[in-house]
């Protein structure tokens, strides 16, 4: 059976991006390689002779595409009201319950590290998830505030000079 023969238009080809239960298994991150092997099979089926678009996130997502998504030109709201950058990142920047949607956009715009386009999907990226997922405890409800990543950077930071005797 074809995807077609389905009534799709398009198949979207999504590499593994570790969030929600598998936040922090990032053994399931694809290898440049991988990622390059579905982008060659994405183009092949794209460049064939049929109305079926195939896209593939990992070329998308590439510098060579258009690099992340979030808090550029998207942002995720839970059911809740939280908006965070993207729906693969758990991090929320304020909730529409309490502070105005244009405020919210604002202020994760303004952030360090999202004011800046970034390459490549940053949930993705070793350096953000080094600084922004990883400091994380692994028993933490989601979505958390970027308050309280800072906080738990901020401790994590603390802990470690501790560790290597540098306090």
């Amino acid at each position: 059976m074809k995807a077609q023969d389905e009534g799709a238009n398009e198949v979207t080809i999504f590499d593994c991006i570790p969030s929600g239960n598998f936040l922090k298994r990032t053994d399931l991150i694809l290898t440049d390689d991988e990622k390059k092997r579905i982008v060659e099979l994405a183009t092949k089926y794209h460049e064939m002779d049929h109305p079926m678009g195939v896209i593939a996130m990992a070329y998308v997502n590439s510098p060579e595409g258009v690099g992340c998504f979030g808090a550029r030109t998207q942002f995720y709201m839970t059911a809740y009201g939280d908006v965070n950058p993207c729906d693969f990142n758990p991090i929320s920047f304020g909730n529409v319950r309490d502070m105005p949607l244009d405020a919210i956009w604002h202020k994760m715009t303004a952030h360090p590290d999202f004011k800046i386009h970034h390459k490549t999907c940053r949930m993705q990226t070793p350096s953000y998830r080094a600084k922004y997922i990883d400091v994380l405890p692994d028993d933490i409800k989601f979505p958390i505030t970027v308050e309280d990543v800072e906080r738990y950077r901020a401790e994590h930071e603390k802990a470690a000079a501790a560790a290597a005797g540098t306090k």
